[in-house]
């Protein structure tokens, strides 16, 4: 006998609370590390075999291929049913990628878009509405005059999902093989963060039309479309039509302040230079004072670095999404984290009688849109 379990339900651990917690702490879920959970130990090391082991009863590993892994072993018993298993190695897989998700940096572009809600999977329509004209004078005795009233701007964008199939095997489970599946999830985790980012890089990449005008999202009728290469004057002419965009219908000023570049990784250190350079050259040994010194932050906090930006000589800039929401993303019910299943059915699909493996599937639905254009620009250089 190779004596798995044994610790974990003879001695009084046995619940499905603390296999849960043993599970998240194989995992290396840090609330579970914190809470003093220890996790399933096999030979010094994290154990899968062992956590089967702990929590089907089936401690020497005989049925693992006929049914254990679905935890149709052992009785009912210690609070622990008998399809506890696979459910079990769901809510601590699934733990380990909210953790490893929270973990993958965007590089600043889960800065420039603002989230909601979507509660089903149908077209999602958004209200834009104009803003209201100067207050009119009131002469002595006067009569006020009703306001004009500002026109709607519909935006509309489906919701779509996106997701993959994980399946682990009998082999990975007696192999103690962890490693493969923490490192699946964690990759899982990394794909659907890049995938989100990739989503809002695209509407900046593709230019879409916006919707109420039918005209480019990045247009010279939309006073948000230039072609001069990242410098300190780049940036000042930006500057300039960033604060003269005006609110629909009143055409009054919006005064939006310049908050950040976005760029290819080739531009940095060009950004970085006009953030942290005092003095700017303007000729051979002359030098003027730079207006953009630190006004991206000290630490650079305003510079976007995107490695998926296409073009290594364009540039985005703009206003933060408090100032105006330029980019939409809705999550489906509001999960803006992936999710995980597990295929609870094994008739269907490939499990357990032609393949025997576990199939968990990661599942995140979202969709989205430009907004407004007021608060973006771009400089396509040549």
């Amino acid at each position: 006998m190779r004596g798995y379990g044994q610790k974990y339900i003879r001695g009084g651990q046995g619940t499905g609370d603390k296999l849960q917690q043993s599970m998240d702490a194989t995992f290396g879920i840090r609330e579970a590390l914190a809470a003093g959970a220890k996790p399933f130990i096999y030979r010094g090391r994290p154990s899968l075999s062992q956590a089967y082991a702990a929590i089907s009863g089936d401690s020497e590993l005989r049925y693992l291929g006929y049914g254990g892994m679905f935890g149709r072993v052992r009785e009912a018993a210690d609070n622990v049913s008998s399809g506890d298993y696979p459910a079990i190695l769901l809510n601590s897989m699934t733990k380990r990628l909210i953790q490893d998700y929270a973990e993958v940096p965007m590089g600043g572009v889960e800065r420039l878009f603002v989230t909601t809600q979507a509660n089903d999977y149908k077209t999602q329509h958004r209200v834009r509405l104009g803003y209201l004209g100067d207050l009119a004078d009131v002469s002595e005795g006067g009569v006020y005059q009703e306001f004009t009233k500002p026109t709607d701007d519909l935006i509309s964008f489906p919701v779509t999902k996106r997701g993959n199939l994980l399946s682990i095997t009998e082999e990975t489970i007696l192999n103690d093989d962890l490693g493969k599946i923490t490192g699946f999830t964690s990759r899982m985790a990394r794909a659907a963060r890049r995938t989100l980012k990739q989503f809002v890089t695209n509407f900046f990449v593709h230019n879409p039309n916006y919707d109420p005008d039918a005209t480019a999202w990045f247009h010279a009728a939309h006073d948000n479309l230039f072609a001069n290469a990242l410098s300190p004057d780049a940036l000042t002419a930006a500057r300039a039509a960033l604060k003269q965009q005006t609110e629909k219908d009143s055409n009054k000023p919006l005064a939006l302040p310049l908050q950040w570049i976005m760029f290819h990784p080739d531009l940095w250190s060009t950004a970085r230079a006009i953030n942290q350079t005092d003095k700017w050259p303007t000729g051979p040994g002359t030098f003027t004072a730079n207006p953009w010194y630190r006004m991206f932050g000290d630490n650079d906090e305003g510079l976007i670095e995107n490695e998926l930006l296409t073009d290594t000589n364009d540039w985005y800039y703009g206003c933060w999404p408090s100032e105006c929401p330029c980019v939409e993303v809705a999550f489906l019910s509001g999960y803006e984290q992936p999710q995980m299943f597990f295929n609870r059915d094994p008739s269907s699909g490939s499990m357990p009688f032609v393949k025997d493996e576990l199939q968990y599937k990661v599942k995140h639905p979202y969709g989205g849109d430009v907004l407004d254009f007021r608060g973006v620009g771009m400089s396509a250089v040549a």
